[in-house]
């Protein structure tokens, strides 16, 4: 029986040496690596993220799940009922069947499940039916919520239905709109197109990315329509947060854009310290989080307003995982996040904020605003837009110098201004 055993793993361990050595060093092996990694785009948070003070909650949907990676968790199965119904309604509306659609998620089928990182096989081969079933029911159920919100002439709802109603428009609905900011609780917006393609509405690209930001920007202040007119989105969260950047994407990588180090800038100042020191504030454009800037020759810093409200902290935060876990992403939201984290010590540094204009707190005491913006930060790699902080450091440090030579001017005027006399 020892014999039989090892003969079993000696050959097993020669099928894996052959395997192996049958891949050539320079074989196509690292393109199609190459080609998974740009595929992937809605990602589990690692445990090192989650076990954060923040906590898993975060990251989690609170209402419904949208795709797979929460579908069947038991507090989020009630709503089950009502994407089916969602469903029913686009396909009776549009005079088609449930199999159209899947036939259309079919043609596409491996572009999805590649969207998903660490898919588990539950829902790949065999039983793929199962994850066209939910591409096509999350998808549909998501065009009913956001046409109903943008109040599209969808008139074979209830007037009582309580979610596709006006009391789940003021209830449900902005519940929906939260879970559709984490990032585990993404679904591509490639099932949208295709959908509404099916309904030979026939929608542009940029009239589906329209479309998820309109929705998305009813709780989330303003946002910019730029991510309108580029290519597809990959999904809800990612459509809302280019719409917050210049640039959202780069083509590969480089060493001087990842997050490093501040070397080089000495000091740090709360917006009570810049305050005192004589700097002014100006608001740049809102929907813009990178447009902030330093004028050293006028002494102005301009930075986008901030509405904080109950759901900031959370879309924050979902921001930041994905930028931390999508290898092209730039890392816009993290840098503007770890800016405001250097000038927001304290309840003081909000109060002084807010009475210059540039943050509204919806949350409660400013206290609040100042431990969010030092929970945000918690082991995140330091790089709050170095330029800036450099540029006011400068600034600061000419005006501390030009001070003592006023001061050592005066001193000398007063007391050496005459020789001594013998």
């Amino acid at each position: 029986m020892e014999m039989e055993l090892a003969g079993r793993a000696d050959e097993a361990m020669e099928e894996f040496v052959v395997d192996v050595e049958n891949t050539a060093p320079y074989s196509p092996l690292a393109e199609a690596e190459k080609a998974q990694w740009v595929a992937h785009c809605i990602y589990r948070v690692p445990a090192r993220i989650k076990n954060l003070e923040a906590g898993p909650h975060v990251y989690k949907p609170h209402t419904v799940s949208i795709g797979p990676f929460h579908h069947g968790d038991p507090e989020l199965v009630p709503m089950e009922g009502h994407k089916h119904r969602a469903l029913q309604h686009v396909a009776r509306r549009a005079g088609k069947t449930a199999g159209d659609f899947i036939a259309a998620m079919e043609e596409v089928a491996e572009q999805l499940e590649s969207a998903y990182m660490d898919l588990g096989d539950d829902w790949r081969g065999d039983k793929r039916g199962c994850f066209l079933q939910v591409m096509v029911t999350d998808g549909c159920f998501l065009l009913e919520i956001m046409r109903t919100a943008a109040g599209e002439n969808v008139q074979d709802y209830a007037v009582n239905d309580p979610v596709f109603g006006p009391h789940g428009q003021q209830y449900t609905v902005p519940c929906i709109r939260e879970d559709m900011h984490k990032v585990e609780n993404q679904l591509p917006l490639l099932v949208l197109k295709r959908i509404v393609d099916v309904e030979s509405k026939k929608k542009s690209v940029n009239e589906v990315n329209m479309m998820v930001l309109e929705f998305m920007s009813s709780s989330s202040g303003s946002f910019s329509t730029k991510a309108a007119d580029q290519v597809l989105g990959l999904h809800p969260l990612d459509i809302c947060r280019q719409s917050k950047l210049f640039d959202s994407y780069m083509e590969v990588l480089p060493p001087s854009s990842t997050p490093g180090s501040n070397d080089g800038v000495s000091s740090r100042f709360s917006a009570v310290k810049l305050y005192k020191a004589g700097i002014k504030f100006a608001r740049s454009n809102p929907c813009i989080l990178e447009e902030i800037e330093f004028d050293s020759r006028r002494g102005l810093l301009t930075m986008p307003y901030l509405e904080v409200d109950d759901t900031t902290e959370h879309m924050l935060l979902n921001m930041m995982a994905f930028e931390y876990l999508h290898v092209t992403a730039t890392y816009g939201v993290t840098r503007y996040v770890l800016f405001m984290e250097e000038i927001i010590k304290s309840a003081k540094d909000v109060k002084r904020l807010r009475k210059e204009g540039m943050v509204r707190n919806n949350v409660g005491p400013d206290e609040e605003v100042a431990r969010m913006f030092n929970r945000l930060t918690k082991n995140v790699i330091d790089d709050p837009l170095h330029n800036v902080l450099q540029q006011m450091d400068d600034y600061l440090g000419h005006l501390f110098r030009r001070q003592v030579n006023k001061c050592w001017g005066h001193f000398v005027h007063t007391y050496f201004h005459k020789p001594l006399r013998t």
